[in-house]
């Protein structure tokens, strides 16, 4: 059933039919004025979408209602609608000019009864295969992407120095200790990083692809 985020304790519905009702009204709400607007959009899930009765796929039920709604497909049964690509074509049509990833980061293994934090291995396997496919399309030059994912990678933390407390930006980690983003980074860093468990190779996937702008 829908559940706090914080206690993960039941809230305001008592079957899986109430609960998918008010997903639906929650998700009209957000995309009626993108849909409105005749504006192009997707989305990719994070850690608290398998907080509740309502599975994945029928979640990406009701996002493929809205016929502005890209994306949610994937031709790898594994990984099913939770990673995917949306390439973006040249205005005749004909080539990839620039492509989105979209990276499930947080799921959940039925059999062992277990959640992840991070990207399947399946799908790094699949980033590289699908990103080497849209290369050697592009003539062996890397199609420039995007990759979207709500978990940030470990490697994060890379871009942080520990700190004292009463350093100007200094965020508390849950050890008691202090980090801020080093001087050599431009940004903000607003609240500890919650970042996945442990390096998986996707980043070192990401490097040796390419692709990846941001």
């Amino acid at each position: 059933h829908f559940r706090d985020a914080r206690t993960l304790t039941p809230l305001f519905v008592k079957t899986k039919e109430a609960e998918f009702k008010a997903m639906e009204i929650a998700i009209e709400k957000l995309l009626r004025p993108v849909e409105d607007r005749n504006i192009p959009f997707s989305m990719i899930y994070g850690n608290h979408d398998d907080m509740n009765e309502i599975t994945k796929k029928e979640q990406s039920d009701i996002y493929r209602r809205y016929p502005h709604f890209v994306g949610l497909h994937n031709d790898v049964e594994i990984l099913k609608d939770e990673t995917f690509n949306i390439p973006i074509y040249s205005g005749d049509g004909k080539e990839v000019k620039f492509n989105i990833w979209m990276m499930d980061s947080a799921w959940k293994d039925k059999e062992e009864d277990k959640c992840y934090n991070q990207v399947k291995p399946e799908a790094i396997e699949w980033y590289k295969k699908k990103s080497a496919e849209l290369k050697a399309q592009n003539g062996g030059t890397p199609v420039p992407s995007l990759m979207f994912q709500h978990i940030p990678l470990i490697e994060t933390f890379e871009l942080t120095e520990e700190c004292s407390a009463d350093t100007k930006g200094a965020i508390k980690a849950p050890d008691g200790k202090y980090i801020k983003l080093k001087d050599t980074c431009k940004g903000v860093m607003g609240e500890y990083i919650c970042a996945v468990d442990e390096k998986t190779g996707q980043f070192e996937a990401m490097k040796e692809c390419g692709d990846i702008k941001a």
